[in-house]
């Protein structure tokens, strides 16, 4: 199956890159816009906290074209003939972490681009959970560190504007840090320090806090649970009285309603935020509206008193 992706990829990107030199005879294909004399330049993201980083730091020097859509769980994504042409022509790339896009560096390879900046915005140490969890983003502190990475990227692309992306940047880290210790705040004292998860994908953000995640599946929001790691959950759930299921809103809820109704507990949504669903978005959330609502439910189900 790699293979074949790999093939794909090659293929199209061959044909889109083509298509866009014929269309465009001998111009410059990445050489950024100019509009009133303010430098705007093409950035492909993926999935969405990278592109909501990039929209904040980079403001209106970058006009962002994001991969991954509102609506579309980011496990299924492969990249299709029109994503392979907005990375052949982009001036910059920003993506999380290869073991979350484990489709990027084929792309990439495909759509080589010597004046192209890559940044990968997340560094990962795999012996902070099992397995490597690329969720990095729900950790603001560690979300910094991705602002620091996006904004040293777009600094060596516009050097000139390096005063007005660090300082965009410095707005939106001291957000980050201001929301992380609201985070630590209002789960410094509760009833426990448990939580059943639809999948183990907030390692970053509960691990440093104390909070054990039990999760219906793996890190992967699509990896299948056998009927005994089910009847496992149960038990567990019911030896701690746990009340709530914590599911995600993009990925199948059947699995958490069926241990709902035997449990007879309740569903709490806590958003992974690889990607916003279309109402989210049609009303205005972001990542700090997400990251809000993620603090509720965390306080309900951890039966939490501060705030």
């Amino acid at each position: 199956m790699i293979l074949s992706i790999k093939k794909y990829i090659a293929l199209v990107a061959t044909l889109s890159v083509v298509a866009v030199l014929s269309a465009c005879g001998s111009e410059e294909v990445d050489a950024p816009l100019s509009l009133n004399s303010v430098v705007v330049i093409d950035v492909v993201t993926t999935i969405y906290p990278v592109t909501y980083f990039v929209e904040r730091i980079g403001g209106d020097l970058v006009s962002v074209t994001p991969l991954l859509k509102p609506g579309v769980p980011s496990h299924d994504f492969e990249p299709g003939p029109s994503d392979i042409i907005e990375l052949a022509g982009a001036d910059m790339v920003v993506y999380n972490h290869p073991s979350f896009e484990i489709w990027v560096a084929d792309a990439l390879d495909a759509t080589a681009n010597a004046s192209r900046v890559i940044v990968q915005a997340a560094d990962i140490d795999a012996s902070e959970s099992d397995g490597i969890d690329p969720h990095v983003w729900l950790n603001p502190l560690k979300a910094v560190a991705m602002v620091e990475k996006i904004r040293d990227g777009l600094v060596a692309v516009l050097p000139a504007s390096a005063n007005v992306i660090s300082a965009n940047a410095d707005d939106l880290i001291a957000e980050l840090t201001a929301l992380n210790d609201q985070i630590v705040e209002s789960l410094a004292v509760c009833g426990h320090r448990e939580i059943v998860v639809s999948h183990l994908a907030y390692g970053h953000l509960t691990g440093p806090l104390g909070v054990r995640q039990i999760g219906l599946s793996g890190i992967s929001a699509e990896s299948e649970t056998g009927a005994r790691r089910v009847a496992e959950v149960i038990d567990e759930m019911r030896e701690l009285k746990l009340k709530f299921i914590l599911q995600e809103p993009l990925s199948n809820s059947d699995l958490a309603k069926t241990v709902a109704r035997e449990t007879g507990v309740e569903i709490l949504q806590l958003h992974p935020l690889e990607a916003l669903t279309e109402d989210e978005q049609q009303v205005g959330d972001d990542y700090f509206t997400v990251m809000q609502r993620n603090i509720d439910s965390l306080v309900l189900a951890l039966g939490c008193s501060g705030g």
